[in-house]
């Protein structure tokens, strides 16, 4: 399988302890505060328009996490989902007409294959400041997603909160008003790949 590799020369930045991705950096001062918040949102839509499949009641939950605990976390994400899901990738555009390029797949593919993917080209998706990335399942629903800021968000049934919460608390991650990551201040994307 092909693997990425990231310039090793690109030095981390580190504020009190907290290690940004090395695409994604804040340029002026900030403090950087890990935990995660948590709201409900009800189901889309009204029934009667067809255009769009509507998702159920749900938890959203955004969490920021230290560079170097990323990884790990949504491994442990990923082990919510089931075997099969709709793969997703955002890439941020170098056009005038839109910010962010999506893709999100049409078929199901294995969770399995996601997740070679994701580690065959790490760097790339937990390093990258130009890419996010992440999967969506209809049964049960969750949406999964690490944006190109690298904050995780989660969107899962009601029913899947506490398992949610329960990894969440394995990482000492709690609820807070404000988390902060490099998207909390003015900040730099830029790519890490050789």
């Amino acid at each position: 399988m092909e693997r990425c590799l990231a310039d090793t020369t690109i030095a981390r930045r580190e504020i009190a302890g907290f290690k940004f991705p090395l695409g994604v950096y804040p340029i002026e001062p900030m403090t950087p505060r890990p935990g995660f918040i948590m709201n409900f949102e009800a189901a889309d839509g009204d029934n009667d328009t067809g255009d769009w499949e509507e998702w159920p009641d749900r938890y959203a939950f955004e969490a920021v996490v230290s560079a170097d605990r990323i990884e790990s976390l949504c491994r442990l994400c990923f082990q919510l989902l089931p075997p099969r899901v709709f793969p997703i990738l955002d890439v941020i555009g170098h056009d005038a007409y839109r910010e962010i390029d999506p893709y999100i797949s049409r078929t199901l593919l294995g969770t399995d294959w996601l997740l070679d993917a994701v580690r065959a080209c790490r760097p790339f998706f937990f390093e990258d400041g130009m890419c996010g990335f992440g999967a969506l399942s209809d049964e049960p629903f969750m949406h999964l997603f690490v944006d190109e800021h690298k904050i995780i968000t989660v969107r899962c049934e009601v029913e899947m909160r506490d398992r949610l919460e329960r990894v969440l608390a394995a990482f000492d991650l709690k609820e807070i008003d404000e988390p902060a990551g490099a998207d909390s201040a003015a900040h730099e994307h830029r790519t890490v790949l050789l």
